[in-house]
């Protein structure tokens, strides 16, 4: 009896969406809160991912055109999990533009990590999805530098 208890309960959670999450972290529609999660997002993104995305930002601003880079990863198990989501639209703001330059001068940008490659473009403005595709992976290649255990075959 508990162990069908037990699975029954199990069930319900998991067909309820009480164990699964999905999490987006983008810019807010509020200008008074845009600034701040600007800053945060600066302070916080892995080097590898900042410096990909500001060549990729350079790109959008020289050609006059724009696209968010959105990130996508799942937890999942067998009884759910949480799943994140991070929009970067580019390019962003030219004073956050600097503040990411300025950041990345004391970075590490040797350690590459393969989930940059599946980073896509959504919401273009003036490019295809898939020419902002391939501006972010021209990006990849030009900004960090190859990690052996990531990068290898």
């Amino acid at each position: 009896m508990a162990r069908v208890l037990g699975i029954t309960v199990i069930c319900s959670l998991t067909s309820c969406g009480l164990l699964n999450s999905h999490h987006v972290d983008a810019p807010p529609t509020d200008r008074r809160d845009e600034g701040e999660w600007w800053l945060r997002t600066t302070d916080t993104l892995p080097p590898d991912l900042l410096a990909t995305y500001v060549a990729a930002s350079e790109v959008h601003h020289r050609q006059g055109t724009s696209a968010t880079y959105v990130d996508r990863q799942a937890f999942r198990t067998m009884i759910g999990g949480p799943s994140y989501e991070r929009r970067l639209p580019a390019p962003p703001p030219d004073e956050v533009l600097g503040r990411m330059r300025e950041r990345l001068k004391g970075c590490d940008l040797t350690r590459r990590w393969n989930t940059l490659r599946s980073v896509r473009a959504e919401a273009c403005i003036g490019c295809t999805s898939q020419e902002a595709d391939a501006v972010w992976q021209e990006a990849v290649e030009t900004a960090t530098l190859p990690n052996e255990a990531a990068d290898g075959p």
